[in-house]
């Protein structure tokens, strides 16, 4: 009897009419492809973005190297001669060779310290440093994380990318669960909170903690907004979308790179950068919920109305639109009323469970071998395209040159890296310019081995041509994933996926650590591990002109295409492979996809009533592809974005290095000779090879003298004087240099670690409780971490709070993507992403003015972490995801966002409510049954989390792929932007370049997938940001012009392959599951980022290593992103049948 009943409820589920994925897409084309909601959808979704990139992009100042001098044994200031300064003294104590962290013994004459002569002994940098903070101030010179605590510096990057990667698998599965909406709130929460209490953190293992929180918060905003959007959208403005939304990194990074010349106190960068994202809050107000994820929740009612506001705002009248809805209730109603009818008269006096709605875990995406291999493929091409990234972009700071001038072109390459991956995309599909892009940038980090040493411009180009593959790559693998995923596990796909660009993130910054032990080895890591990534993603399938996968069967249709592609490469590749090979090793893959795929069909057998994606392509077309709602939508979203770009970035500036001296050991400014102030004096002593060591006092018995060149050297461990009397940061605030240099590294990888929590949190949190929720909460801790880095005077809370900020960061950036797309038609897509990602590179070119006017760091963070105030009161105008709405099944909110959506574009709203009538009479009847039987229990919506994304084979194949896609984007973007501020010339200048190169990048990155797809641009971007890291190995130390120009064209790279995976991401994960996916991806980009610094400092053994994994993992991840499926002009899937429907 028990089995009957259960046959029998299996059965009604079985039964249940839903709106199918390709009626969600004719819905949001019908509703208006671009009118006006869809246009403010874009300026809520880029200003969203770029606000909370600003988080981001900051970490490069915030954690830049500082000049210092060391202290020598037993220095006393009163001994150093009158005619040197203690500046002076302490940098002829400094050897000459690449040292910094060795000193020259004094040389006391009985009065004064004297020269030290040539064979001086050399002491370790263990007797104090002196920070020289005059220019600007980070964490380093904060918390002395130079010499023995160099670690430190990259443990913050990958503390930081570790927020990135726990916020994308939370805040995938949370979105995915809870809607985006709610999510977003919350990451912007996170951010605000966290990156304000992180200033004023004294410890810095509290400061770690903060960080982790930011990172956290950053990437819930970024993931999900950009999947919202995306679920908005149709196929053909994804491209759109992706392009825009890829520029919000540049334009953020160069807002901060404004700020961080403007606010030399990395304390005061870090605050302003914090306080922008109090922008969210206001944007929030008028996001929408993903109309995708209302009708996969069930939730038709808010799915209608959301499809009546667009309508409305976009002034448009479709009465085809409603007719989808209530026809999916009548006929929900009248095969329910039947069924459950029959249980409860067969059953009337035993207690009855009626179906309950599946919820979708990130687990899901591995449920399946095919669905797991696309997971995991997605997830080490997001992997590697954050490794590079961030590997690239961290250290443009600390390149030769102007750290503010290198830190802008590595984001303004952005720019032309974007426009050419959007038009590789357009021309190719999604896939092959993603590998061409990650192979391209792994190429780049190979080559840059190769440099000599004295080479300036030629690493220079080599890492600017990195920069531009990778963030061509970045850009279109965000596409890619997002069209892969089905929307039930969409924000889960892209929450493991950016879980895999925060690992790749945390790891960049160790792997160029290895630089110190193998000079070629971090680059050849880079290069290698990008090489493989872009031949990986072309395993993936292509999801260019398809409708975006709604459920598992939608994604498992795609099976056949996806070897189709496959096999195509294989026919196009040189010769010596038979016909029979191709055949048989096409066979061999499809049949291996569909031995280890889950037994039962039971994504498409249990599937529950549900509108399908191209039922609300058709309510969003009826409200106007992109009418007056859209247009203020997404003005609402971009707002809040930019002031969330800002907080991001604000870390760039913040952990900036300041310059320092060494004081001698036993140091007495009173024997200074008179000619010579205390920095001269100091500067003499500091030995030009080392700074983190320090000649001994040469003391004549009166002042003391010049120490000779062959002066011993002590380690500066007696003290250092930071000179901040340009811009302050963490670095002189907490000391980080020399022995403490590893806490700026550590402080940047909690950071990112933030961001990877975000990318979990994140992933989760707008699933489940809706988009505009989260994006609330995410934008309020925004705030309050980011006033509470101010004050905190602990270090470790300091890393606390930047976690948190990060981890808000990353949940604003979720959601507001995932807003952004789950507005947008399939036509939209592409140029909506790319407006969105243009938005941080035009943002991006702010905050170094913002830091040049703002010197000191304290009054920086504040200033960044009041803006996001701004997008709280915006949230208000943002609606909640239409999708969102309809795939919870709450479609009474659905149905009156659309109502006011159609108001507003001046839309009849009578021509398409029935969509929704069908699911509303249904509802309604199976609550007329409880007076029948008090036992029954109505049936629950299905909660999705990132597991879904690994129930199946393809699906979880897809979600790994793009995963170490943003794994390794995360680590080269990353480590390019924390650098930026560090190399050689005008911080403010490297960094401004850093971040104006994305720009371009984003545009290139959209025409090429306006021409080629969203697969093949990424690909590229990535292949080429891998070379320009692996030619940076080649170039001569002298060669400063040769080396930028590579560094910012391995930035242009990544920002275009980064923005351009956005979207990729956001269009291939179902709305079920988006922000889920989103999270994942994320987070494994934050893990890139946390690799990020940790992988630069390799350059201390190995000068090369670096560059070289930069560049392996770029090219990798560039061919892996060719294996996803092409999701150009394809609806976005609702749910997993949606996303098995693209294998065919």
């Amino acid at each position: 009897m028990a089995e009957n009943e259960e046959f029998q409820l299996k059965s009604v589920k079985q039964k249940s009419t839903h709106i199918s994925n390709k009626d969600i897409a004719h819905l949001i084309i019908q509703c208006g492809t671009f009118g006006p909601f869809q246009r403010w959808l874009y300026g809520y979704v880029l200003t969203l973005g770029i606000v909370s990139a600003m988080q981001l992009m900051n970490l490069p100042f915030l954690s830049a190297s500082v000049p210092f001098l060391c202290y020598p044994p037993n220095f006393n200031a009163s001994l150093i001669p009158a005619n040197l300064t203690e500046d002076e003294y302490l940098q002829m104590l400094q050897p000459d060779s690449d040292d910094q962290c060795s000193v020259y013994n004094n040389n006391f004459t009985g009065t004064y310290y004297a020269t030290p002569p040539s064979n001086s002994s050399k002491l370790q940098c263990s007797y104090g440093r002196k920070f020289l903070t005059e220019e600007f101030s980070t964490i380093e010179s904060e918390f002395d994380l130079v010499c023995e605590r160099k670690w430190l510096k990259s443990t913050s990057q990958s503390v930081f990318f570790s927020g990135f990667l726990v916020g994308s698998i939370i805040h995938g599965i949370l979105s995915d669960r809870f809607g985006r909406r709610p999510i977003i709130l919350l990451a912007s929460v996170c951010l605000v909170i966290c990156g304000v209490i992180k200033i004023f953190m004294p410890s810095f293992s509290i400061f770690l903690i903060l960080h982790w929180i930011q990172g956290f918060g950053y990437i819930g905003i970024m993931l999900i907004v950009y999947a919202l959007a995306l679920e908005l959208m149709s196929p053909k403005q994804r491209e759109h979308l992706n392009f825009c939304y890829a520029t919000v990194y540049s334009i953020a990074a160069i807002f901060v790179t404004g700020f961080a010349y403007a606010i030399s106190d990395w304390r005061y960068l870090e605050l302003t950068v914090c306080l922008l994202p109090i922008t969210n809050f206001f944007i929030w107000v008028h996001l929408p919920e993903s109309p995708r994820w209302l009708i996969e929740r069930k939730r038709f009612v808010e799915a209608e109305a959301l499809f009546r506001k667009i309508m409305k705002k976009n002034k448009i009248q479709n009465q085809e639109v409603l007719d989808i809805f209530r026809n999916n209730e009548e006929n929900e109603e009248e095969e329910e009323k039947t069924s459950y009818k029959n249980i409860i008269q067969e059953h009337a006096c035993e207690e009855k469970v009626l179906p309950k709605q599946k919820t979708y875990l990130f687990i899901d995406l591995f449920k399946t071998s095919f669905i797991a291999l696309i997971t995991l493929n997605i997830c080490f091409g997001w992997m590697v395209c954050s490794m590079l990234y961030y590997g690239v972009s961290l250290n443009s700071v600390d390149m030769a040159g102007n750290r503010y001038l290198n830190f802008l072109l590595m984001h303004v390459v952005e720019f032309p890296s974007m426009v050419t991956s959007y038009y590789l995309c357009k021309c190719f599909g999604h896939r092959k310019p993603t590998t061409f892009c990650m192979m391209f940038s792994g190429l780049n980090c190979i080559v840059s081995n190769f440099v000599t040493k004295g080479s300036f411009w030629f690493p220079l180009i080599l890492v600017i041509l990195g920069k531009f593959g990778i963030a061509g790559a970045f850009a279109s693998v965000y596409l890619l994933s997002a069209e892969i995923f089905p929307t039930v596990v969409r924000a889960n796909g892209l929450g493991v996926a950016s879980v895999s660009a925060r690992i790749g993130g945390i790891i960049a910054p160790f792997i160029l650590q290895l630089s110190a032990y193998i000079k070629w080895l971090p680059l050849s890591i880079y290069g290698v591990l990008s090489v493989m990534s872009g031949m990986l993603l072309l395993l993936l399938p292509e999801p260019k002109n398809k409708d975006l996968p709604q459920t598992f069967e939608d994604l498992d249709n795609w099976k056949t295409s996806s070897v189709d592609v496959f096999l195509l490469f294989f026919k196009h590749s040189p010769g010596r492979r038979s016909a029979n090979l191709k055949r048989d090793f096409g066979k061999f893959v499809f049949n291996m996809a569909e031995s280890i795929k889950h037994p039962v069909k039971a994504n498409k057998e249990l599937e529950d009533t549900h509108i399908s994606e191209k039922g609300i392509i058709q309510l969003l077309e009826k409200c106007s592809v992109f009418g007056p709602y859209q247009r203020r939508l997404y003005a609402y979203i971009l707002v809040s974005k930019i002031f969330s770009i800002i907080t991001a970035l604000s870390m760039t500036f913040s952990t900036g290095n300041v310059p320092f001296l060494c004081y001698p050991p036993n140091f007495n400014a009173s024997t200074i000779p008179a000619n010579l102030t205390e920095n001269e004096y100091l500067q003499m002593l500091r030995p030009d090879d080392d700074q983190c060591s320090v000649y001994n006092n040469s003391f004549t018995g009166t002042y003391y003298t010049t120490p000779s060149s062959n002066s011993s050297k002590v380690q500066c461990s007696y003290g250092r004087k930071f000179l901040t009397e340009e811009f302050s940061t963490i670095v002189s605030e907490f000391d980080l240099v020399c022995e403490r240099k590893w806490l700026k590294s550590t402080l940047q990888s909690v950071y990112f670690f933030g961001y990877l929590s975000g990318c979990i949190v994140f992933g989760i949190l707008p699933d489940r409780f809706g988009r505009k929720t989260m994006l609330f909460w995410a934008l309020l801790f925004l705030i309050v971490c980011g006033f509470g880095k101010i004050f905190v005077p602990s270090l470790a809370i300091l890393t606390i709070l930047y976690s948190l900020q990060a981890l808000n960061c990353m949940g604003t950036s979720i959601i507001f993507y995932t807003m952004m797309l789950e507005f947008a038609t399939t036509n939209s897509r592409t140029a909506i992403n790319f407006g969105y990602m243009c938005i941080f590179a035009l943002i991006s070119m702010i905050l170094p003015g913002l830091a040049y006017a703002i010197p000191d760091w304290h009054y920086f963070e504040l200033t960044v972490c009041l803006q996001p105030i701004i997008s709280i009161f915006a949230c208000r105008f943002i609606s909640e995801s239409p999708r969102w709405l309809i795939g919870r099944k709450q479609f009474a909110e659905a149905k009156t966002i659309l109502r006011k959506m159609m108001k507003q574009n001046k839309i009849h709203p009578q021509e398409w409510i029935g969509f929704f009538t069908n699911d509303v009479k249904s509802l309604e009847q199976i609550d007329s049954q409880d007076n029948l039987d008090d036992q029954r229990i109505s049936p629950r919506e299905k909660n999705y989390t990132f597991i879904d994304l690994f129930k199946t084979f393809y699906l979880a194949s897809i979600t790994l792929n793009i995963c170490f896609s943003w794994f390794v984007m995360g680590m080269l973007y990353y480590g390019i932007i924390l650098n930026s501020v560090d190399m050689a010339g005008n911080r403010y200048i490297n960094f401004l370049v850093m971040l104006v190169i994305e720009l371009p990048a984003s545009l290139c990155c959209y025409f090429l997938f306006l021409r080629f797809g969203h697969r093949k641009p990424i690909s590229f971007f990535m292949m080429s940001s891998g070379l320009c890291c692996i030619v940076s190995n080649f170039t001569t130390e002298g060669s400063y012009w040769f080396s930028l120009i590579l560094v910012v064209l391995g930035k242009f790279g990544i920002s275009a392959a980064f923005n351009s995976v956005y979207l990729l991401t956001a269009e291939i994960f179902p709305t079920v599951v988006r922000t889920n996916g989103l999270g994942v991806a994320s987070m494994a980009a934050r893990f890139g980022s946390i690799f990020a610094p940790f992988i630069l400092q390799l350059s201390s053994y190995a000068k090369w290593l670096p560059l070289s994994i930069y560049g392996v993992l770029s090219f990798i991840s560039g061919i892996s992103l060719l294996f996803l499926p092409e999701t150009k002009d394809k609806d976005l899937p609702q749910t997993f049948e949606d996303l098995n429907n693209w294998k065919t």
